[in-house]
């Protein structure tokens, strides 16, 4: 049975197509160097560290991005002279947000005013990194973070059980008309029933998604230094539970290819 962690990674994945950092709340950096196991980012360094300098692409747009796990999410909002729902922590006055997961392993996800910096060229990295690889200096399993999703404020909430209410009462700004789970500025406090494998409210400065680069090897096809990706396309992203956490591209599984040498 797939883990929290492993229901996240592969669920941002598939709605965004990037790779979810692990815990949410690591913060990460352009050039970080590491390695991928079973969906999770560990880090190891930075390739200016390495004497590997790079130019940064700014983002300047700015983006809000909400995704909720289907059918397993529910949200409304208690404004401040509505009545309390039978048994909430709210009282009459109180206001701010009420989350239901109906299923385990459920996501809400929300990053608010986001920009993707990159590392603006990878030609060149890529070059500095094989030419490191084919003299012994480089590891063929790190990969390197060459794009990376900056959120103003993040909320991210995953159950781990089936029925769990979060109730975020808002501290500041009550009588707003509106609340967004992911603004600071609220200052909710949280109120939990039932259980949860993580839950992050309205942190600020948060790396919660990003791309990476590394070396891939295969018999038909040289050595290259490319973009990486962890899940493999199926239907629907179905994935079988043995191929979790490799290497692929399409449906081409490195480690299968490395036995076959």
């Amino acid at each position: 049975m797939a883990s929290a962690q492993d229901q996240y990674t592969k669920e941002m994945y598939k709605k965004f197509g990037y790779h979810a950092t692990w815990l949410p709340g690591v913060n990460l950096q352009l050039g970080d160097i590491g390695t991928m196991d079973n969906g999770v980012f560990t880090r190891n360094g930075n390739i200016k560290k390495q004497g590997i300098s790079f130019e940064i692409r700014e983002d300047k747009t700015r983006t809000t991005l909400e995704y909720y796990s289907q059918g397993g999410v529910s949200v409304s909002q208690k404004l401040s002279g509505k009545a309390a729902p039978p048994g909430s922590v709210f009282g009459d006055i109180d206001a701010g947000i009420i989350v239901e997961f109906l299923k385990d392993k459920a996501v809400l996800f929300k990053a608010n005013n986001t920009s993707s910096p990159s590392i603006e060229d990878a030609i060149a990295l890529g070059k500095e990194v094989l030419k490191r690889y084919e003299a012994g200096e480089w590891n063929k399993n790190y990969v390197i973070i060459t794009e990376i999703l900056e959120a103003e404020t993040l909320t991210v909430l995953i159950s781990n059980q089936a029925n769990t209410k979060v109730e975020l009462k808002a501290q500041a700004n009550i009588k707003a008309s509106h609340f967004d789970i992911a603004d600071a500025a609220f200052k909710f406090g949280t109120e939990i029933k039932g259980g949860l494998e993580t839950h992050i409210i309205a942190q600020e400065g948060a790396t919660p998604l990003f791309k990476m680069m590394g070396i891939k090897k295969g018999i038909l096809r040289p050595t290259v230094f490319e973009a990486m990706a962890t899940f493999p396309v199926y239907p629907e992203n179905f994935e079988p539970a043995e191929n979790i956490g490799k290497e692929v591209s399409g449906f081409d599984f490195i480690e299968d290819e490395e036995k076959a040498e």
